[in-house]
């Protein structure tokens, strides 16, 4: 009997034990599950949205290192530039030709292409018939007007007054075919029939077609002279640009020299050769280094009116082929701020896209977008 109750409580002792272990594993559970619940993040961080990623930050050493400056983007006036062709060509309002009044023989030259001559220096000498006949006349007519003037008080007064007549219209006929008072009043020491031209102004001789014995016409040009100390450009324009063109001012460059021309006169025609329309400018060349026949590259501007504006270098092109600037933060980093481009003009960038006033990297963007490029590159590593 003892035995069995033994026995029983054994039976008793192995269901005491399982009871507990049961127990233990569901406290386990119960705990691994509160810390589970504990450590999930609540719905108001998991509805916390992204931050946005930095911007490229660089040291104050960096940024002086590279030579980076930050302005608020402004607005000022930055004409769109046309660059043309032209020529350069003598004034005509300052020019002159040197031609005779008749038919005449080229005797001598006393001048030639490309020198400097002086208002009233002579130029040619020339021979004609017709200047000889005209001579001729003059001589007779100033002989008989003398002969009648001696002879005043035996002769009809309306005698002297057809000899006064005769003279003045002889030398008015040499005046008519060029002659000089000089040349008519030393008429009889020289030969009849020659007679030279002078420089009707002061200047460069920019045309001599002639030759020694040469029969010339009356109202051939022997010699053009023109003041280079002023020329005019003529410049051929697209007719399609033509009308965005509403600034007088302008530049002529020729090799590495660049001047200040205004514009004067827009023709209303097109040329049939080029389909040109033709824009004449007017420039000083004290220096005469510009020449008539010479070849220039003119700029030509549109309006003045004002317009956001960067030195071009701050505009760079994305491997994605996108215009963008690189604007400080508030925080100091830089960004990426995609924008359109206008137009350039020189060492400025007309754009568009970003906000007035806007701090836009002057200077160093380069060095900026690089190190953008190597912060990206970090990140995918």
């Amino acid at each position: 009997m003892q035995i069995q109750d033994l026995g029983g409580l054994a039976v008793r002792t192995r269901q005491f034990i399982r009871v507990p272990l049961w127990a233990g594993a569901l406290a386990v559970i119960a705990l691994v599950s509160a810390a589970l619940w504990l450590l999930r993040p609540s719905k108001e961080q998991a509805a916390e949205p992204e931050k946005p990623s930095s911007g490229i930050v660089l040291s104050a050493e960096q940024q002086r290192a590279a030579g980076i400056t930050v302005a608020p983007l402004r607005a000022s006036p930055l004409p769109r530039v046309y660059r043309v062709p032209g020529e350069v060509k003598a004034n005509d309002y300052t020019a002159g030709i040197v031609s005779p009044r008749v038919t005449a023989t080229v005797v001598s030259r006393r001048a030639k292409l490309g020198d400097r001559v002086e208002k009233g220096q002579i130029l040619v000498t020339l021979y004609s018939q017709d200047v000889a006949s005209a001579q001729s006349d003059y001589l007779l007519a100033q002989r008989n007007l003398a002969r009648m003037t001696r002879l005043k008080d035996v002769v009809a007064r309306q005698l002297i007054d057809e000899a006064v007549v005769k003279a003045q219209e002889a030398r008015g006929r040499l005046q008519s075919l060029g002659l000089t008072e000089r040349e008519i009043g030393s008429l009889g020491s020289s030969g009849l029939g020659q007679f030279t031209l002078t420089a009707s102004q002061s200047g460069a001789i920019i045309e001599d077609n002639f030759r020694v014995g040469d029969v010339v016409d009356a109202g051939k040009t022997l010699f053009q002279i023109a003041n280079l100390s002023g020329v005019w450009i003529e410049a051929a324009v697209s007719p399609a640009i033509l009308p965005q063109i509403e600034s007088s001012d302008a530049t002529v460059m020729s090799g590495e020299t660049v001047r200040i021309a205004t514009i004067i006169q827009k023709r209303d025609t097109v040329d049939e050769a080029t389909r040109t329309v033709g824009v004449r400018l007017q420039m000083l060349n004290p220096d005469g280094a510009l020449r008539p026949g010479q070849f220039v590259d003119v700029e030509l501007f549109s309006s003045k009116a004002p317009v956001l504006n960067v030195p071009t270098a701050s505009v760079l092109r994305e491997a994605s082929g996108r215009w963008v600037v690189f604007a400080m933060r508030a925080d100091g980093s830089f960004e990426a701020v995609p924008v359109q481009v206008l137009y350039a003009a020189g060492e400025r960038t007309a754009i568009s896209g970003v906000a007035l006033g806007t701090r836009v990297v002057t200077s160093g963007a380069f060095f900026v977008m690089s190190e953008g490029a190597k912060a990206s590159f970090g990140e995918e590593d």
